[in-house]
């Protein structure tokens, strides 16, 4: 998975051979995932990479092993702290939202699931009899199954019948790489008013790796925070830590996971206890 991240991530340049690749391409990369992932990860990540140009070395592929020179990243204790969205700033989102990423953002915040795995997902993947949705997470290729809340199944009502039963939900966004859907869910948080806009020069610094503020500041939002925002809200509405595993697909707690066996109608329960963020919220 972290090798296909690195080539996702590549877009057009993905079809070069791979000794075309350079040092820029990893620092890109390395920067992109700092704004997703702790410290810790992004250099596990680098080592997983260095292990691949290291076989492809071994098969005369490429000279040198160029990831070898990209330097991992110190960990940050002034990082600031992921967090959950607000209710209210979600019905900000959903405002500014073109239709397809007003489905993004509902999958993210009733789902769980991760970007990509959103992005990718097919007809053949809802049940909408069942009010269901199948995910195979590209993360750990978990495969599970997550009953859809109401606001999720009334905006897939909108959407107009597929001439394929395995087409895209999304056609467009399926076809981007993680970096331009992270950038366009950026540009709905700044236009939603939840983060600024980055200057010139950070967003250079973000795209080169290079710069003083180019690990500083990680963005405490993105659309994982939606992940955040389905676990707290989970655990607001009383579902147990389990049923939570079970929608979320955490892989922690494993062993926890091995004993406890969460029925499909426990996790409809917990998921139609959500919030309804599609609503006019209280005034303050």
């Amino acid at each position: 998975r972290v090798v296909a991240d690195f080539v996702d991530g590549l877009g057009k340049r993905a079809d070069l051979p791979l000794d075309a690749i350079g040092a820029k391409d990893i620092l890109a990369w390395r920067a992109r995932m700092a704004e997703r992932v702790s410290a810790g990860t992004v250099n596990r990540n680098l080592k997983i990479l260095q292990g691949a140009w290291t076989s492809a070395s071994r098969v005369g592929l490429v000279d040198n092993n160029i990831v070898r020179a990209v330097e991992t990243l110190k960990a940050d204790r002034n990082r600031t702290e992921r967090r959950a969205f607000a209710l209210d700033e979600i019905r900000r989102i959903l405002d500014v939202c073109s239709p397809d990423w007003k489905g993004m953002v509902l999958l993210g915040l009733y789902t769980g699931q991760r970007l990509r795995d959103i992005a990718e997902l097919g007809w053949n993947q809802i049940d909408t009899a069942k009010s269901e949705a199948y995910f195979i997470q590209r993360k750990t290729d978990a495969r599970i199954t997550v009953p859809l809340a109401r606001p999720v199944l009334e905006w897939l009502a909108t959407v107009p019948a597929p001439d394929r039963p395995d087409a895209s939900l999304f056609p467009e966004l399926s076809s981007m790489d993680q970096s331009t859907l992270s950038r366009q869910f950026r540009d709905i948080l700044e236009a939603a008013g939840i983060v600024r806009k980055k200057t010139k020069a950070e967003a250079a610094h973000a795209a080169t790796g290079k710069g003083r503020s180019a690990r500083r500041e990680t963005s405490e939002v993105s659309f994982h925070a939606l992940r955040h925002t389905a676990a707290s809200l989970l655990h607001d509405s009383g579902a147990g830590a389990a049923v939570a595993q079970a929608i979320l697909g955490h892989q922690s707690d494993a062993v926890h996971r091995r004993y406890v066996h969460v029925e499909t109608d426990q996790k409809r329960r917990a998921v139609e206890a959500l919030p309804d963020v599609t609503k006019a919220g209280p005034k303050s």
